[in-house]
């Protein structure tokens, strides 16, 4: 769930005065409705919001929806909700550039903007072993495969910290796959 999503759920002191409700007890709309002194439309109206987000659940008893909080809904802070806005924002980033910046596996061309360039060095990087020492030669031909100008990405890799030459050839330092990692 976003971030804005999350927050405008929470920023009407309608649906706030739902979730204190039924922090009580779950409750049928009509007695949410009747205690607030609201309408059962308007009730049912901010339950689907509520419900949208995830803090409430529902479950049908006889002909009446009965409506609950989901436990676990208010247990998570806003630095965690910021995190995974921000989480998401990067994935569709990444996959933006990826998307701009390679075409069947090989690379068009090396961005010229550092966010973009990151992304895409860490890219080749998952073609990598995380602290696995590789020669010149096998760097090269690894990235030869995504790019014809090895030599400017081995030196754009080391550059941003995915590479560090040691005495017998060149260790990965970090690569963004999560298995090697």
């Amino acid at each position: 769930m976003s971030a804005e999503l999350f927050l405008k759920a929470v920023a009407d002191s309608t649906r706030l005065k739902i979730l204190s409700s039924l922090m009580e007890k779950p409750k049928f709309v009509e007695e949410i409705a009747m205690e607030l002194n609201i309408t059962v439309s308007t009730a049912s109206f901010h339950l689907k919001k509520l419900q949208a987000v995830g803090f409430v659940v529902s479950k049908k008893e006889q002909y009446y929806q009965t409506y609950s909080l989901n436990p676990h809904s208010l247990d998570r802070s806003l630095k965690d909700i910021i995190k995974e806005n921000r989480e998401i924002h990067k994935n569709a980033f990444n996959k933006e550039v990826l998307d701009e910046c390679f075409m069947d596996g090989k690379l068009l061309a090396l961005p010229v903007q550092i966010k973009k360039r990151e992304v895409v060095l860490g890219e080749i990087a998952k073609k990598f072993k995380k602290n696995r020492i590789y020669s010149d030669k096998e760097v090269h031909l690894i990235i030869a495969d995504v790019f014809d100008e090895f030599i400017l990405i081995k030196n754009e890799m080391l550059k941003y910290g995915y590479l560090e030459r040691v005495e017998n050839g060149l260790r990965v330092l970090k690569t963004l796959s999560k298995k090697s990692e």
